[in-house]
């Protein structure tokens, strides 16, 4: 990691110059390309393309493009369903999932899960599992869930969903699919 030098520090009564006040923008620079808490992580994820989803089975959703992404934690080429903290640190987490379906009336669900652990109720970061027993066929559904989360620098989160029938995919042609990350302590 690159280091920072800082200037000639005042003395009491100093006149402040233009190049002290240089050397702190200069530093302020330096935090920003090289500290990832200054300025917070801060990540909103999204898809663009339809994603198929196979019946009684988690699966994470692949985020394909950003709107941000402040920390670089998030690649739209490389573990796209995953947004890694570059910072130690309390996370607060909210995904938007759109599911469609042209038949029957499914039970949709989606978790928040860290490091990919587990699958379901039991892999899901606590207070992040909704689930939604869908009354008609044919419908556009939108799951929201929020929450918030411990995690280390290099710790990984994602959102995975789980469906019980046959042909329901999530799509952001008639939803929201997108998931924001954002550092608000340590």
């Amino acid at each position: 990691m690159a280091t920072w030098t800082a200037g000639t520090a005042l003395g009491t009564g100093a006149l402040i110059s233009q190049a002290w006040v240089q050397n702190i923008v200069n530093a302020q620079k330096f935090l920003a390309a090289n500290d990832a808490t200054y300025g917070k992580d801060l990540c909103q994820m999204y898809r663009t393309t339809t994603q198929s989803l196979t019946a009684s089975t988690w699966t994470a959703i692949s985020f394909d493009a950003e709107a941000f992404d402040t920390a670089n934690g998030h690649s739209t080429s490389t573990n796209t369903s995953r947004y890694t903290a570059q910072a130690s640190g309390k996370y607060r987490l909210t995904a938007a999932i759109t599911f469609n379906y042209t038949t029957g009336t499914p039970t949709l669900a989606g978790i928040f899960r860290k490091n990919g652990s587990g699958t379901g109720i039991g892999g899901a970061i606590t207070g992040s599992y909704t689930t939604l027993n869908c009354a008609s066929s044919g419908q556009n559904t939108l799951i929201l869930a929020t929450t918030y989360v411990a995690l280390s620098s290099a710790d990984w989160v994602d959102v995975a969903v789980w469906c019980n029938g046959s042909g329901i995919t999530i799509d952001p042609n008639v939803g929201a699919v997108q998931m924001a990350v954002e550092w608000v302590g340590a």
